[in-house]
């Protein structure tokens, strides 16, 4: 009988060690999702650095266009209000190209940290999951020894010696001072050689 206990024990801890192997990979695979995830935030980052310069030079070119008006208002005669006219529509071009690029880049951005959101709750789940699968496990190993330790409990023997042992306590306790300093006397003889 003790053979099977041994033996589904092992099977039981062997069962264990594979499950928390097994959940240790999908830990590690996770970690790998949120390193992807990590690349592609940095590559967001790169994404609205790139749409920052675009912006900038937004500005640049609307200062050009408001120069070219500038200098179009000065000429006389049609040439003049022709000039601004084209520098208008120049820069409004520009505008409206670089503001789809902006807005294209935003659009990029947002499907990359919406994706990450979704990988890090995943990634949450699963860490739950294991942490609960864990202390499960560690209730199950505490109950399992909980049983081992009632079938090897305290031989009658060693129950009567611990009576013996209480009784004696107790005598001595109700002991007055002098009895206590005769037993004390006759511990403290020597032991009798033979």
């Amino acid at each position: 009988m003790p053979d099977h206990d041994s033996t589904t024990q092992r099977e039981f801890f062997d069962k264990l060690h594979d499950k928390i192997d097994a959940y240790t990979m999908e830990v590690d695979r996770f970690h790998d999702d949120a390193s992807h995830f990590s690349r592609r935030v940095a590559e967001c980052d790169r994404l609205v650095r790139l749409a920052q310069t675009s912006l900038t030079q937004i500005d640049v070119k609307v200062a050009e266009a408001v120069q070219i008006e500038s200098r179009a208002a000065t000429i006389a005669g049609a040439a003049g209000r022709e000039a601004g006219r084209v520098a208008a529509e120049a820069a409004g071009q520009a505008v409206d190209q670089l503001m789809q690029t902006v807005a294209g880049l935003t659009a990029d951005a947002d499907r990359v940290r919406l994706a990450l959101h979704r990988s890090v709750g995943k990634t949450g789940l699963w860490i739950a999951f294991y942490v609960v699968c864990t202390l499960g496990l560690c209730v199950l190993t505490a109950c399992a020894t909980y049983w081992i330790a009632q079938k090897n409990a305290v031989t009658p023997e060693i129950a009567h010696y611990a009576e013996l042992g209480k009784m004696h306590e107790s005598l001595l306790n109700k002991a007055s001072e002098r009895e206590v300093k005769t037993i004390n006397a006759i511990l403290a003889r020597p032991a009798k050689q033979k």
